[in-house]
């Protein structure tokens, strides 16, 4: 219990008794509830012991059928009967809990009121825990600012250390909100008339005209996974998405890149765009005067886009959602890209999750991230070999399966694929330096259908952009020559 006058907003005693009165009188709240209230919601000693002896009878964690079994045998008389058993077993119970008698669950049903009211109780149940871990965490850390224990740490692991228990605190408020069909209806008939007066897709464009007619555009709310081998081409394909959103659409653009720094993605940009090949950026002193001016000009463009990289090379999960959600209380963000996904880390306890399980939550705290802020989030996605042990190297849905649960989480699904990519003996095959056909193939769209958009990719430019007539009539042909369908 807490006792200053400022820990006292941290307990509800009425409330708790309020759900205990539920609880006992009202059977189906027991069933309705199994599995979400839990003892520390209560902050009474005597309102956890009471709560226990209801849970010993339910088992709030066991499943539904024997729930349901046990539920039938919980009433005022069952209750009484196992706090007689506690008094005599415990000789320090009476002590320990001297109010906790049977005329106190018997005065608990004058207190009884609707069984609509206790969804609201039990969040504020919630509320009033999370306060008190909180409040706890804080007396925690000062405590460790008064012995000098964490002085000597560094500010962000301090930060991203105090962000990561904060974020175990927070589990979500219970659902209280519903909507009527009508209502919804009455809203998407609004959104449909606004966007049939104009030609836009609903959500951001790609950028690629056969890659938007099938996803139509990024959407708020998705996550979207660009899956490949490395070396492919996913993060030149993410930057494009990046430009093209910023450039031709004004969008506010956050990528965090955790394989590269900010300048190396520049020079990636720098090179899309004034066609000058990034090995000649690299080498520098054999600029002529016409792809020094062609660089500039690039780079003068950039003013008036909104892309912002993440400068922290910070890979653990609750650190990136902070620095998202900071960037977005600035200014509204509308896209982020992440490059990439597998080297995203949760920073653990001892014992921990495997690295499957660690990935699925990973994916899932991502989705969860793109609803809470209504943005599209883009992840790439690194495939593994086991891709390349098929005769067909195209890859499939069953790729992800093995990396968590990234399919069940992700709205769409990209995966990358060019042939030449793995005509690695073919001497004539210049693959540094020619133009590639490149297979986007949307495996996964929850909100529409699945096919494959055709690009072409200039390897030295970093660039991608639509395919011609004359090009897509050529990749036709060696399509019909390789007998791909």
């Amino acid at each position: 219990m807490y006792n200053t006058k400022s820990e006292t907003n941290l307990s509800d005693p009425l409330v708790e008794s309020l759900v205990l009165a539920l609880l006992i009188y009202n059977r189906s709240t027991i069933e309705e509830f199994r599995g979400i209230i839990k003892m520390e919601d209560f902050d009474v000693p005597m309102h956890q012991e009471l709560f226990s002896i209801i849970d010993s009878m339910v088992h709030f964690d066991t499943t539904v059928f024997e729930a349901k079994n046990k539920i039938k045998l919980v009433n005022r008389d069952s209750i009484v009967t196992e706090l007689n058993r506690r008094i005599k077993d415990d000789h320090n119970f009476v002590q320990r809990f001297p109010n906790l008698t049977s005329e106190y669950i018997d005065n608990l049903a004058f207190s009884l009121s609707s069984s609509e009211l206790l969804i609201d109780y039990v969040n504020k149940l919630k509320e009033k825990n999370k306060y008190r871990k909180i409040y706890n965490l804080l007396k925690e850390n000062k405590r460790a600012f008064e012995s000098d224990s964490i002085i000597d740490k560094p500010t962000l692991d301090f930060i991203t250390e105090f962000s990561i228990k904060l974020n175990e605190i927070y589990d979500g408020q219970l659902n209280t909100e519903f909507e009527n069909i009508h209502t919804v209806a009455m809203d998407y008939l609004q959104d449909l008339s606004n966007r049939s007066t104009t030609s836009e897709f609903p959500g951001i464009p790609s950028g690629f005209d056969d890659l938007d007619e099938i996803t139509l555009g990024w959407q708020n709310g998705q996550l979207i996974i660009l899956a490949a081998r490395p070396g492919m081409g996913k993060t030149a394909l993410a930057i494009n998405f990046a430009v093209n959103a910023a450039e031709q659409f004004n969008k506010n653009v956050l990528f965090f890149s955790l394989e590269m720094d900010s300048s190396q993605l520049v020079e990636r940009i720098i090179a899309s765009d004034s066609k000058v090949n990034t090995l000649q950026l690299r080498k520098a002193s054999n600029l002529t005067k016409e792809k020094k001016t062609a660089i500039q000009a690039s780079v003068s463009k950039f003013s008036n886009w909104n892309i912002n990289f993440s400068s922290k090379h910070d890979s653990e999960l609750y650190s990136i959602i902070n620095q998202i959600k900071r960037a977005n209380s600035k200014k509204k963000l509308d896209l982020v890209i992440i490059d990439y996904l597998q080297l995203i880390h949760i920073k653990k306890k001892s014992g921990g999750d495997n690295r499957q399980v660690e990935v699925s939550k990973i994916s899932n705290q991502l989705k969860a991230l793109a609803r809470e802020l209504e943005i599209p989030i883009i992840s790439l996605a690194q495939l593994s070999r086991q891709v390349e042990q098929r005769p067909d190297k195209r890859p499939l849905l069953s790729d992800l399966r093995e990396s968590g649960s990234i399919e069940q989480d992700a709205d769409i699904v990209l995966f990358m694929y060019r042939d030449d990519y793995y005509r690695k003996n073919d001497k004539s095959d210049d693959r540094s330096n020619s133009l590639s056909f490149v297979e986007i193939k949307v495996s996964k769209n929850r909100q529409g259908q699945t096919s494959t958009a055709k690009l072409i990719f200039n390897p030295a430019h970093s660039n991608f952009r639509n395919m011609n007539p004359d090009e897509a009539a050529t990749l036709k042909k060696m399509e019909a020559e390789a007998g791909v369908k």
